[in-house]
């Protein structure tokens, strides 16, 4: 949401880049906040009890963006992040419990109906905007979230259950450790790379491309689109692919997009890149947090809160760096090669992850070959 609406915001409170920036920053480092919580809260809470405090947090904090001042965004931008902290991790991790033995499955599922009301977001926000409504925008989500989405979460989230794996050996946990960890910085890079690539797009195809308010509404519609797709379509393409090879096919179709809307900044071909990085970008969040719950062993559940504050941390710092580089080179183009630069850096990732799996360490050690 933040996206779409952050040109009109920008006109509103008359923000800088960097300013905008801290806005992203704001609402992923609460979200890192309140996935660092579930970490615990999930060992005294049912599911539907944090996804229910989780979405009347975001309802309430929402309507911080339909206020004259940017203090009010910046707290309701606060509190909206602290309620997706508590409503990621469960709602996934809720899902990968009722296939757990094939969790990718189950989560890139959900994250495609997540993808639904990303992708209808933007046209929408467009149509309020166009109409000069767009702080009333914020008030019709926020009663939504308060009122049906949180009902239906009493009645549709399964309870939290056990991890994806079953390896629990003492030998693994140096691997353990690195494998987590190596998890944790996949989803930091690729968070940043999201959020940025979002809410960054539709001022860069105005500002560098031209474009108008109608038209820059259409990039953030036209990644969603991309990632709904790509979720979808990646259900059926692990019945014949990996979960690693499907992470390597996204990552290389995000530096490509990315780099195509910075060497053809023209509407037409930025909108075309924006999509190829959503295709790119769909499965990967999903799938790197099923490869560590079919990997890591006993406890992946409680750990994997640990893996979604890295995320918060990437989608917050990201976009800030953006914008702080922006004000500093008076280029938002230049700035967003960070993008591509960041997708390089996951593909180093992800090779250090295959190599560092718990399972694959184990094998190699009782085999006396070297991991």
């Amino acid at each position: 949401m933040l996206g779409p609406l952050l040109p009109s915001l920008m006109r509103r409170w008359s923000l800088s880049d960097s300013q905008a920036g801290a806005l992203f920053t704001a609402q992923f480092l609460m979200a890192v906040v309140g996935s660092l919580l579930v970490v615990w809260l999930m060992r005294h809470f049912r599911a539907w009890h944090l996804l229910l405090v989780g979405y009347c947090l975001c309802g309430t904090g929402v309507l911080g963006l339909a206020a004259p001042s940017w203090h009010w965004g910046f707290a309701g931008a606060c509190l909206s992040g602290f309620g997706l902290g508590l409503i990621n991790p469960t709602a996934n991790l809720s899902s990968a419990s009722l296939m757990p033995g094939e969790p990718a499955k189950a989560i890139n599922l959900l994250n495609f109906f997540f993808s639904i009301g990303a992708t209808l977001a933007p046209p929408v926000i467009a149509g309020f905007v166009d109409r000069d409504l767009s702080a009333w925008f914020p008030l019709a989500l926020s009663i939504s979230m308060l009122g049906g989405t949180a009902i239906a979460s009493r009645y549709f989230v399964a309870d939290f259950e056990g991890s994806g794996g079953s390896k629990d050996a003492a030998a693994q946990r140096p691997h353990r450790f690195r494998f987590a960890a190596l998890s944790m910085t996949m989803l930091f890079i690729y968070v940043g790379v999201e959020v940025a690539s979002g809410g960054w797009t539709p001022t860069y195809i105005q500002r560098v491309a031209g474009a108008d308010v109608v038209l820059a509404a259409a990039a953030p519609a036209a990644l969603w689109g991309a990632v709904l797709v790509s979720r979808l379509a990646t259900v059926w393409i692990l019945r014949f692919a990996s979960v690693a090879a499907v992470l390597v096919s996204g990552i290389g179709l995000t530096l490509a997009g990315s780099v195509c809307i910075l060497l053809l900044p023209s509407p037409t071909v930025v909108i075309a890149g924006i999509a190829i990085i959503g295709l790119g970008l769909g499965p990967i969040f999903a799938n790197t947090l099923a490869y560590f719950l079919e990997h890591y062993g006993k406890g992946a559940n409680h750990l994997s809160g640990l893996l979604f504050a890295a995320g918060g941390v990437g989608g917050g710092l990201l976009p800030l760096l953006i914008g702080e580089l922006s004000d500093a080179t008076g280029s938002l183009r230049l700035a967003l090669w960070s993008i591509p630069a960041s997708a390089v850096v996951m593909f180093a990732v992800l090779a250090a992850l295959t190599r560092a799996r718990p399972g694959r360490n184990a094998t190699s050690h009782l085999n006396g070959t070297p991991g």
